[in-house]
């Protein structure tokens, strides 16, 4: 199956931020190419969530892969790094570890995977792969190479040649609701969110099935503060891929500002039944709706599961200050009488 996907947003709100940013530094770029593969080495033509994770297992780049298998990554410096690939129909596997040498230029990661057991039986998957197969089939060539064209643009972080390539397959075909998804992408890269916003709901509009473009729309409208739609479109990405942890990690993020305090509890709790690496953040927001349930039992062990799944975390301080807090609250709540009645 080939699926194109979209490049996720590397944003949220302030306090609830997923994904680590490169490091911009004067030090030249180094190119890491992910190739996907299966065992018989055949390259994975399904897009592929791949993220590049350092020594500590800290992800520092999110994309997607291409119709080859190929993900492409550029960092400053040198490490050990690690890529991992995830996605509906494979079993997510971490590569083993590469050395990279602050004076290379080119480095390579080599990621093994395997199908998953019965996922393409699955009915919610083969509802969405339908509807986008046939999108897809509907895309002429010429559209398609220039959306590729603007994938490696967004890769490589030239944004403007992403902005132009990813018109120019939309005027070629008008419903390519992944470009726009694409082009919105982009827009919030430059910063020019009204743009975003616009290309977000034609893309939405276009495909009632991509799950991708929901997500990404999603994250800006909690960034707006927007959350009904938010929510909305998060409820319609999980009828597609309902145990999807990003989409869960988010709608609980949404619930739990707007005081759904049961709703945001039982979602972040569903993240914490499937992988969700690089989400530790879906912790700190059951933590939080256990706070205000008074629960501070539970709370503390949200915040210091949290703190062990991301000690380097973009939320750390947030939550060592929730953790002494319930700390506190827990030490002055009334505690049960244990006289003998």
């Amino acid at each position: 199956m080939y699926w194109l996907r979209s490049v996720s947003l590397a944003f949220l709100l302030s306090i609830f931020t997923c994904l680590v940013a490169f490091a911009q530094g004067t030090a030249p770029r180094i190119e890491v190419q992910v190739h996907v593969s299966y065992g018989n080495d055949r390259p994975v033509s399904q897009q592929l969530q791949i993220d590049l994770l350092n020594a500590q297992g800290t992800p520092v780049g999110q994309t997607f892969s291409d119709s080859t298998g190929q993900a492409v990554f550029y960092i400053s410096g040198g490490g050990i790094f690690r890529a991992r690939a995830s996605g509906a129909d494979i079993e997510d596997v971490v590569s083993d570890a590469v050395s990279i040498a602050p004076q290379d230029r080119l480095a390579y990661i080599w990621v093994r995977v395997r199908p998953k057991a019965g996922a393409t039986s699955a009915n919610a998957s083969n509802a969405g792969a339908a509807v986008t197969t046939a999108n897809e089939l509907r895309i002429p060539a010429d559209a398609k190479k220039s959306f590729m064209k603007g994938m490696e643009a967004l890769y490589r972080h030239d944004y403007q040649q992403a902005v132009e390539q990813f018109e120019k397959a939309i005027t070629t075909y008008p419903q390519y609701d992944s470009a726009y998804d694409n082009l919105a992408v982009t827009y919030m890269q430059l910063g020019q969110t009204g743009k975003a916003r616009a290309a977000f709901e034609r893309a939405v509009q276009l495909n009632d099935k991509n799950a991708d473009a929901d997500r990404n729309y999603a994250r800006l409208l909690i960034t707006n503060q927007d959350y009904a739609r938010a929510e909305e479109l998060l409820n319609k990405a999980l009828v597609i891929e309902p145990q999807d942890p990003t989409s869960l990690t988010l709608i609980s993020i949404a619930q739990l500002r707007t005081g759904d305090v049961e709703g945001a509890l039982e979602n972040a709790l569903k993240v914490h039944q499937v992988p969700h690496q690089g989400l530790a953040i879906a912790h700190y927001v059951a933590g939080r709706a256990y706070e205000q349930k008074q629960q501070y039992q539970k709370a503390t062990a949200e915040y210091e599961t949290y703190l062990r799944e991301s000690p380097d975390g973009p939320e750390v301080q947030q939550v060592r200050n929730a953790l002494a807090r319930v700390t506190a609250n827990a030490s002055a709540a009334p505690q049960p009488s244990t006289t003998p009645q």
